[in-house]
């Protein structure tokens, strides 16, 4: 069975869909038995799908228009 240190690892695997390619089935599975077996890797799991619904819709940073004024300026020409 998977430990929390290997499920760490392929976290990020599973977070991008890349447990899913062909291949990967046993590794999905090991995966899929620890989340539903270990409340601390489920509650990272969770914490990161979190993270990455907030990413996807944040919007972008605005910068202040003074100082995209003042950049204008500053670029030669």
């Amino acid at each position: 069975m998977m430990n929390c240190a290997e499920f760490e690892v392929l976290l990020a695997d599973a977070m991008d869909g890349e447990l899913e390619a062909p291949g990967r089935e046993a590794e999905r599975d090991s995966f899929a038995q620890h989340l539903a077996s270990c409340a601390e890797c489920a509650a990272l799991a969770q914490s990161v799908q979190s993270a990455l619904s907030f990413m996807a819709v944040a919007a972008e940073p605005a910068l202040p228009q003074p100082l995209i004024a003042t950049r204008q300026r500053r670029q030669p020409l």
